[in-house]
């Protein structure tokens, strides 16, 4: 099972006795390796409306790396608001470096989504910090979901923080149709071996090309079943993966696509901040496929399908929930 419901799943235990963990991300490893009692912050369980949650301010720890989360006036956690993240990670990083902050949602029975990502300039010291802006789009789940901050910086560590633990009970029609993907170890040397033919150094690694790295959707339409890996090349993908389901595709590339005859319709903003952009083909080539193309870092995603099995809301829903899959196995 993918280890990124390891990850929440920790983060649930941690939100009820206050702690700030430190996590490893190498292969092979339990994500939660140290925890650090955290002074003048108090959890609370708390049962909230529908897309807001109560969060403690404050969260901070006495050692590097630390973490200080600063919730908005009224302790009102919900879309469309801002948080102050401000924190310490290794004052031997370059003032070049980047730290990247990620929310996920989650709750204690399922694993989570990635709602949110935003990096931040390290500065001499290994400080940072800025307003984490959280997209106004609907968080839904099953009663006993929370929140979680993840900080990673370049070293291949990270921090992690429980948000919030609200009792959500409403489900939008956006959403509703949507499971939790979940990637069997056989699932996940299928990827591998497909990363084999394309770049056989390190297949474990999820990386391949040219910085391109194995991004999977968190969430899948229900009913919708993970067929096998692929992999290739070619002049407008550059070196690809492709993910194949039974009513989609997902290919993720290292080149961005700029030669192939399709129609640009639409641009959208996804729930995790990023811009996806809808393409269509011309159906006198042989019937009608949807593209729909966001990136990731130096990784450009692309699903695409005819959309008989599914809808243009689920492909934007799996578009914003993708989640690099060597992070977490």
């Amino acid at each position: 099972m993918k280890r990124y419901k390891q990850l929440v799943m920790a983060g649930v235990v941690l939100s009820t006795v206050g702690v700030l963990a430190g996590c490893s991300t190498g292969h092979g490893t339990n994500p939660i390796t140290k925890a650090t009692n955290i002074t003048g912050t108090i959890n609370r369980t708390t049962s909230t409306s529908a897309n807001t949650s109560n969060m403690p301010t404050g969260v901070t720890t006495q050692s590097t790396p630390y973490l200080t989360v600063n919730s908005p006036a009224g302790h009102s956690f919900k879309p469309g608001s801002s948080i102050k993240v401000n924190g310490v990670v290794d004052g031997r990083l370059k003032s070049s470096s980047k730290v990247t902050a990620s929310l996920y949602w989650g709750n204690k029975a399922n694993s989570s989504r990635l709602v949110h990502t935003q990096t931040y300039d390290v500065a001499n010291g290994g400080t940072f910090g800025g307003d984490f802006n959280v997209p106004n789009t609907s968080f839904v789940g099953a009663s006993g979901g929370e929140f979680v901050l993840v900080i990673q910086y370049p070293n291949a560590k990270s921090v992690t923080t429980p948000m919030a633990t609200p009792e959500v009970k409403a489900v939008s029609s956006a959403t509703a149709g949507m499971a939790h993907l979940n990637l069997t170890n056989a699932q996940i040397n299928n990827i591998q071996d497909a990363l084999k033919h394309i770049d056989a150094s390190n297949p474990v690694s999820m990386k391949f090309g040219n910085g391109g790295k194995v991004f999977v959707p968190t969430e899948i339409p229900k009913g919708e079943k993970f067929l096998g890996a692929d992999s290739g090349g070619n002049v407008e993908f550059g070196t690809y993966v492709t993910l194949n389901f039974s009513g989609f595709k997902v290919m993720c590339g290292d080149k961005a696509v700029s030669q192939m005859a399709i129609k640009k319709t639409n641009t959208v903003q996804l729930a995790n901040g990023a811009t996806g952009t809808w393409y269509v083909s011309d159906p006198s080539a042989g019937g009608t496929t949807y593209y729909l193309m966001t990136s990731n870092g130096s990784t450009y995603i692309t699903f695409y399908s005819n959309l008989k099995t599914v809808s243009h809301d689920e492909f934007q829903e799996m578009a914003g929930s993708m989640t690099f899959l060597g992070l977490f196995q």
